[in-house]
């Protein structure tokens, strides 16, 4: 016999190896599929799982300038502007729009702030504006 002849029984196997490999393939392609479709679905509340991360994020960010504000008040006597705040090095904003949101701040002196995000691109049509203000409280305003 040859190196390159087979017998029934490796055929067999060989036919057997070559099954249980396609079983194999259709299974990881199905689960990619699912795993894929999942990613992009849509929730209940009109929102994919990225925009929910990316609200998260905001609610996080959005906490942060405002306990920025508040260590900004101790040294300078008043409340300050999201620009004054990077200045003074009090935030440090990476990215000048973090999570795809504009931060925008309303001051009036050592009373009241009020900081205010909103989504950059008006075409994501469900995304909301959020803002906080001194009780450190992130509150939803709308849907643009």
């Amino acid at each position: 016999m040859s190196a390159c002849s087979f017998s029934a029984q490796g055929k067999e196997e060989s036919v057997r190896t070559l099954g249980c490999l396609v079983v194999l393939v259709l299974t990881a392609a199905i689960g990619l599929f699912i795993y894929r479709s999942a990613l992009t679905q849509v929730s209940p509340g009109g929102t994919s799982p990225e925009a929910q991360i990316n609200t998260v994020g905001v609610h996080m960010a959005l906490v942060s300038i405002a306990r920025a504000e508040k260590a900004y008040l101790a040294t300078h006597g008043r409340y300050g502007t999201v620009e004054e705040l990077v200045e003074a090095g009090v935030i440090g904003l990476a990215n000048s729009n973090p999570h795809g949101y504009t931060y925008q701040a309303e001051i009036d002196g050592e009373r009241h702030f009020r900081i205010t995000a909103r989504p950059l691109d008006s075409g994501k049509l469900n995304l909301p504006v959020f803002s906080v203000d001194e009780t450190l409280e992130v509150v939803q305003e709308s849907k643009r």
